[in-house]
């Protein structure tokens, strides 16, 4: 047996499972075997997700206070992003639209609506806005025919007698007498 029958010139046995395979073909069957593997699945899927709640921003926070004089005083935040409309509710509706104030980036906000429980802003601007809002007014009562909070608190326990009087000083009581078993 011939040494040159089984072995070609470069010194390079092929593989049985390559078959004609080029080496242009071999990579892009590595690099598919890596592109759909478990872990960048899971860095594709971590990141889509991080993207699409990125993309949302509708968050926003809320303070109350409530002034001697009456009047209610909410404020908070609220996170835009370019051409959203949002609508913001007040947590405690008042009686009528409250004065209403926006500060911070306000250069592209526009209040749209306003009404006694929400405001409707707009942001025109390219770039992501965080606007504050401060709204000021009077609670809104209760609706008519509905029943007042009532706090009952239960009275208080009357106090114990007192012990009975004695006419006297204490007489001690005898020594018991100690009883004897058979």
């Amino acid at each position: 047996m011939r040494k040159d029958s089984f072995m070609p010139e470069n010194g390079i046995v092929p593989s049985s499972c390559d078959g004609a395979r080029s080496p242009v073909q071999l990579w892009r069957t590595r690099l598919g075997r890596i592109a759909l593997s478990r872990p960048v699945g899971a860095l594709a899927g971590t990141m889509i997700l991080l993207i699409c709640l990125g993309c949302m921003s509708v968050s926003m926070s809320i303070g109350c206070k409530n002034a001697p004089d009456g009047t209610t005083c909410q404020e908070g935040k609220v996170k835009l992003r370019p051409g959203q409309e949002f609508e913001v509710f007040y947590p405690i509706p008042y009686a009528s639209p409250p004065n209403l104030e926006i500060s911070g980036d306000t250069e592209s906000c526009e209040i749209i609506e306003q009404k006694a429980d929400h405001f409707r802003i707009r942001y025109k601007g390219t770039l992501f806005a965080n606007p504050c809002w401060k709204a000021r007014g009077v609670k809104c009562l209760p609706p008519p025919g509905a029943a007042p909070t009532v706090v009952v608190t239960p009275p208080a326990s009357p106090p114990p007698p007192p012990p009975p009087a004695t006419n006297g000083p204490a007489v001690p009581l005898p020594a018991p007498t100690p009883v004897q078993t058979p």
